[in-house]
């Protein structure tokens, strides 16, 4: 892919309308300043996709859709750390979570 990278900086075929965006897809009129968005949309036209689910079959081209993909399928939540000393959590008669001594 770094062909790509170089390729796209640096060709004279390709239409700049802004000067500015670095990146320029040679497939389409894509184009970004940051390399990370230029490599996250070129996998549409190479159907990588680099990550894959542990607990199944499922790959992704994105690793934010990986994420939601564990969540949605395999029911893993966002974890959360607490530090709570002397005190309990309890639920109020509003159904509100509140520290009780």
């Amino acid at each position: 892919m770094e062909d790509i990278f170089t390729h796209s900086k640096t060709c004279e075929g390709v239409d700049r309308k802004d000067i500015s965006f670095t990146f320029v897809c040679i497939q389409c009129s894509y184009h970004s300043r940051q390399r990370n968005h230029f490599e996250r949309h070129f996998r549409r036209h190479t159907d990588e996709k680099p990550f894959r689910c542990e607990h199944c079959e499922y790959k992704s081209p994105r690793e934010d859709h990986m994420t939601s993909h564990k969540r949605r399928k395999h029911l893993l939540e966002k974890t959360s750390t607490f530090v709570i000393t002397k005190k309990a959590v309890v639920k109020n008669s509003k159904g509100e979570f509140i520290f009780a001594i």
